[in-house]
């Protein structure tokens, strides 16, 4: 199951980036090597409330939030990039990932208002598939968790 969550993450984040961000195929991919912590992160999740609960869960660089927002809102590099654009954008980036992602993992309900926070949740120790992404040269983190099993427990 868990690469199955993994092959779903790659193809779904290809997707999203093609529609809302850069209009073509091919500008995000996996890093299978390790990435160095972030030093100012953001955190955007959403999680499903259903039999099987999920947290979807996009960590990057908040460097990196403001340059998807400008690309998503199709804004210069220099343009100013307000705290509820890139709030109302890093949400929805995640909330078509969780979308699709409970439609691929039966009895995960309905979907909550995403958060976007400079602070992870205080649960999100142990995912149960993390997914290192590269947009540009850029580092983003997809997470996944099932919030009705503790990973310690499994």
């Amino acid at each position: 199951m868990d690469q199955e969550i993994r092959e779903a993450v790659l193809n779904i984040a290809n997707d999203v980036f093609y529609a809302l961000i850069d209009k073509r195929e091919g500008t995000v991919r996996e890093w299978t090597e390790e990435i160095e912590p972030f030093q100012d992160p953001i955190y955007a999740w959403i999680e499903s409330q259903g039999d099987k609960q999920l947290r979807v869960m996009l960590a990057m660089e908040d460097s990196t939030s403001k340059d998807l927002t400008r690309a998503m809102y199709l804004l210069g590099e220099t343009d100013e990039v307000t705290e509820e654009d890139q709030r109302d954008a890093f949400g929805e980036i995640v909330n078509v990932i969780g979308g699709n992602m409970k439609s691929i993992v039966e009895d995960s309900g309905n979907l909550v208002l995403p958060k976007v926070e400079k602070e992870k949740p205080t649960d999100q120790d142990s995912p149960l598939v993390s997914v290192n992404l590269n947009w540009k040269g850029k580092f983003l983190v997809v997470s996944i968790s099932d919030l009705n099993t503790p990973r310690d427990a499994a």
